[in-house]
């Protein structure tokens, strides 16, 4: 049975070099991973996961209007889809979401998500808003704080 994930933590934690990790061992024995990330995050080009020690990945981009079910989908009858892997899942909509739950259970295919869990402020992304609602589960990547080098 396929579960939605929502792996989260601060900045340069590790969370995108995590994505190229796991699509690395799927590839690894043979199974398709599609990647996904935020048409918002243009750092290193968009439709690029990119980690911070200079290792990549090309990713489907999803824009607020995208239907990310009807994506994941259309890809899956042209291509087995093992797991499907979110960068930037902080910018993600509530629509997007809800549609992820349904890739889950009516697509059976594992979606893991990765973001952050809320902004400077504490102010909570709606993405992350609505994973921690409904990922079936929640995970903290821990990394050592910058201010007091104790692992947080």
């Amino acid at each position: 049975m396929a579960k939605l994930f929502f792996r989260y933590s601060t900045m340069n934690a590790g969370k995108s070099i995590d994505i190229l990790r796991i699509k690395h061992n799927y590839n690894e024995y043979g199974n398709e991973v599609l990647c996904l990330t935020s048409i918002k995050d243009d750092r290193y080009g968009i439709g690029k996961i990119t980690s911070r020690i200079g290792i990549s990945t090309d990713a489907e981009t999803i824009s607020d209007n995208t239907d990310v079910y009807k994506l994941i989908k259309e890809i899956k009858e042209k291509k087995e889809i093992s797991c499907v892997l979110i960068d930037e899942s902080q910018f993600l909509t509530k629509k997007h979401i809800f549609q992820l739950s349904n890739v889950v259970d009516i697509l059976n295919i594992p979606v893991i998500c990765y973001g952050l869990r809320s902004d400077f402020t504490l102010e909570p992304f709606s993405g992350s808003k609505y994973l921690m609602a409904i990922a079936d589960n929640i995970e903290e990547i821990k990394t050592i704080c910058y201010f007091c080098k104790n692992k947080n």
